[in-house]
């Protein structure tokens, strides 16, 4: 059974040690140069880079937002929204500055930020680095193929962020009144990616999870306490020795210090019996009981625990009245060591789902704070719902089987379950098990496996120090922290190696420098950035330029779906047949893309229609092949990339009327 949300205590506040900073600098540091090597030209393969930096420039220039598309002459002037607008502004704002090298730089940032924040928390929990940096690398190559400079980056950083807020509030390290910060936190997000509507899932998860276990747990779990807690008989507390252990994270009931054995020296002393001993610890603990203050009565011929009042049901006006829940007058009540233990504020676990509940209800509104109102909710719910997208988008379909991606998801799965089942039931938390969730998402669309991946270490943060058995050499110093003592589940606040942050800021200060100063040099500089030949028609641009400064107004230009991007963004003269914004062309207008590729025969009827006289198509596609076939078009440039088709004017079709 999964625990209710416990009340916070001091000894699991997250804080930061002089090893963990310093660590996690350095590993921020070290992803940064090597995403910067590594994704020169890989982390600008995505045709979304292009036209979202234009959009958002749209919007810097004009200080509107954009109701209808200009970009295409399929679809000119229909309804579309810049649905990931704050986004687009900040990546027009970093274009601005140094181009594609300031996109890369900012992109290889957040990726890196991320990871670290990932890399800290294992730290955190008292992993060796070496063992958090096996899991992190793990964690990079199961996410790594869907590193693009585009806005859904920002969908890692705040699934991380949402996750690590969730599982603070599940262990009690942090109160529930901490997610209010979860309401902003949705309005950006909400503004930037519909990634948002998953992290909205996965509150919603942990909130329901929370209140099935408050509605189911409370009799049980009172009953066990009372059961383990007045047993005379209980081996030394955890507490007690000075060990951690996963009873720590449990309510205070079961870390209460066991009743004593009876020993002979008491007796001899004039002690009690170990059964008056029980009965006197099992006392609700009244402050003028009548075996302290001396006085007799007929309720001293009584068991105690007779005349103890009895738990009441549910919250009554002493929880309105700040007194503390059953189970929390059970472990005073039933305490030896502490008969008059102070009153506290604690929240029950009612009162906490439902301080959750009034959090996460506003935060199911805030994707209608938007430029747009109910429009943004609606598209992203269309594309979730589209039958065409999985079928022809390779990032809303499965992983193939044969792919990289499907088996590094797989090796982290297996890594998150054999943690999770290592774990005593018992100790199961709401959220140990929204990765899960997460996992099966990711076999559905391979989109959602970066979204798994982030979440995953967050969550054998929590799992490892809590399994029964774990290898030694996971650990710092070869420790488990259920053996030591001065290895808590998150290491307490430290004020050293405050230069830590300044270390790891350096590098982007100093790239930002040089991009804002135009200086070339390897890695940092401006020039680094690079779009790779073989992808992109880089070297088809020039001679397309030429070809549509020959034609009249704004002429239109048949292309293959990769290159609609890239013709926005490079040549902004041009409207193009079609691009990657899937919420434009909607299942019908994808499926008959399909179909052209297919039979593109159907081809000359859209050309004639809207009169087209340039082409640009990757080399040996079915739209290259039907091109060359054709006496009336000539290939203008061709490469081993990409062709640029032309028609010549006394073959082109008239305009068209009127």
């Amino acid at each position: 059974m999964t625990k209710p949300l416990p009340s916070p205590t001091a000894n699991h506040t997250p804080g930061r040690t002089p090893r963990a900073e310093t660590a996690a600098a350095a590993c921020f540091v070290i992803i940064l140069l090597v995403l910067l090597l590594a994704g020169r030209s890989n982390l600008l393969r995505d045709p979304g880079t292009f036209w979202h930096t234009v959009v958002g420039e749209r919007i810097l220039q004009t200080a509107d937002f954009p109701t209808t598309d200009e970009f295409t002459f399929t679809h000119f002037d229909e309804r579309w929204i810049a649905q990931q607008w704050l986004a687009e502004c900040a990546m027009a704002a970093l274009y601005r500055i140094g181009g594609l090298d300031t996109l890369l730089l900012a992109s290889a940032a957040v990726i890196a930020l991320v990871f670290t924040g990932l890399f800290r928390r294992l730290i955190q929990a008292g992993l060796a680095w070496p063992a958090a940096a096996l899991i992190l690398a793990l964690t990079l190559a199961a996410a790594s193929y869907h590193f693009h400079a585009r806005p859904h980056l920002m969908t890692l950083v705040f699934s991380a962020t949402l996750y690590a807020m969730l599982c603070n509030v599940d262990r009690g390290r942090s109160r529930p009144i901490r997610l209010v910060l979860l309401i902003p936190l949705f309005i950006v997000w909400s503004n930037c990616h519909g990634g948002a509507l998953g992290g909205l899932a996965t509150l919603m998860l942990a909130a329901t999870g929370w209140s099935i276990v408050a509605l189911i747990a409370p009799a049980a779990t009172i009953l066990d306490r009372v059961a383990r807690a007045c047993s005379p008989c209980e081996p030394t507390s955890p507490q007690r020795s000075g060990t951690n252990s996963p009873a720590n994270d449990a309510s205070p009931m079961e870390n209460s210090p066991p009743l004593p054995h009876r020993r002979d020296s008491d007796q001899q002393n004039g002690a009690p019996p170990d059964s008056a001993r029980v009965a006197r610890a099992c006392s609700p603990c009244e402050p003028t009981s009548p075996q302290r203050s001396g006085t007799n009565s007929s309720a001293n011929d009584a068991s105690p625990m007779e005349n103890s009042p009895p738990l009441p049901h549910g919250r009554g006006s002493d929880q309105q009245n700040g007194a503390p829940s059953d189970s929390a007058r059970v472990a005073r009540a039933c305490s030896p060591c502490e008969p008059t233990a102070p009153k506290t504020n604690q929240p029950s676990p009612g009162h906490a789902v439902a301080i959750v509940w009034a959090i996460t209800l506003p935060c199911l509104a805030t994707p209608l704070i938007n430029p747009y109102g109910l429009d943004l909710p609606r598209v992203w719910t269309s594309l979730m719902r589209s039958d065409a997208l999985p079928r022809i988008i390779v990032e809303h379909a499965p992983p193939a089987p044969d792919s990289p991606e499907f088996w590094t998801i797989g090796a982290l799965l297996a890594v998150y379950l054999v943690s999770l089942l290592a774990v005593p039931r018992n100790a199961w938390r709401v959220t140990h098990l929204l990765p899960a969730a997460w996992a099966i998402l990711a076999y559905s669309r391979v989109r959602h496996g970066p979204i798994f991946a982030v979440m995953t270490p967050i969550a054998l943060a929590e799992l490892l120090p809590l399994a029964r058995r774990t290898p030694r050499w996971l650990w710092r110093d070869h420790v488990p922290p259920q053996t030591a003592a001065d290895t808590p589940t998150m290491h307490a606040p430290a004020r050293t190696a405050r230069f830590a942050p300044f270390l790891a800021a350096l590098p982007v200060l100093l790239a930002l420098g040089l991009h804002a100063l135009d200086v070339r040099a390897p890695l940092l500089g401006t020039g680094w950035a690079r779009l790779n030949p073989r992808y992109w028609p880089v070297e088809s641009l020039a001679p397309l330029r030429e070809a549509l400064a020959e034609q009249p107004d704004r002429p239109n230009v048949f292309n293959d779906m990769r290159y609609g991007g890239f013709i926005i963004r490079y040549a902004p003269e041009a409207r193009v047949f079609i691009d990657d914004r899937c919420e434009l062309f909607a299942d019908a207008g994808l499926r008959d893309y399909v179909d052209l590729m297919r039979n593109p025969a159907r081809i000359e009827p859209i050309l004639e229609k809207h009169h087209v006289r340039l082409a640009l198509v990757r080399r040996d596609s079915s739209f290259d092949r039907w091109f060359a076939s054709r006496t009336d078009w000539h290939g203008r440039h061709a490469n081993d990339t990409a062709v640029v088709y032309e028609r010549p004017k006394t073959l082109a079709p008239p305009p068209p009327s009127p």
